[in-house]
């Protein structure tokens, strides 16, 4: 069950990552996505949900740490279990904002609209 539950959902996220990234408009969302506003770095607001988005996220990976601690031997290097979730949760965090942005370009192209005006 473990084997199935924890691979299948990276292949619909490849599935919808080739989807999303070929559609029309997908480019704009991704330059959204990758180009920074220097100027919300100063606005506290961002940096608040960005801690929570991290927290967030990071949350769904203790319940995997907290099996890696209970199921492995005593003399097991931890830190590299420890490491490899926080990358793969990292990764996975990264292909979602792709999906999802590249998406939202894709509506603004349907629409008409800038990026930023969908985002809103």
């Amino acid at each position: 069950v473990v084997l199935v539950t924890a691979t299948v959902p990276y292949v619909f996220i490849m599935i919808f990552l080739v989807r999303a990234v070929t559609l029309d408009g997908a480019g704009d969302g991704l330059k959204y996505l990758f180009s920074p506003n220097w100027r919300l770095l100063l606005d506290v607001k961002v940096w608040v949900n960005a801690a929570a988005q991290n927290f967030n996220s990071i949350g769904i990976g203790f319940g995997s740490m907290i099996t890696f601690s209970s199921y492995n031997k005593f003399s097991n290097n931890l830190l590299m279990d420890v490491w490899l979730i926080a990358m793969v949760n990292a990764g996975t965090s990264l292909l979602a904002g792709i999906i999802v942005f590249s998406t939202m370009g894709n509506i603004g192209y349907e629409l008409g609209k800038n990026i930023t005006e969908v985002v809103a």
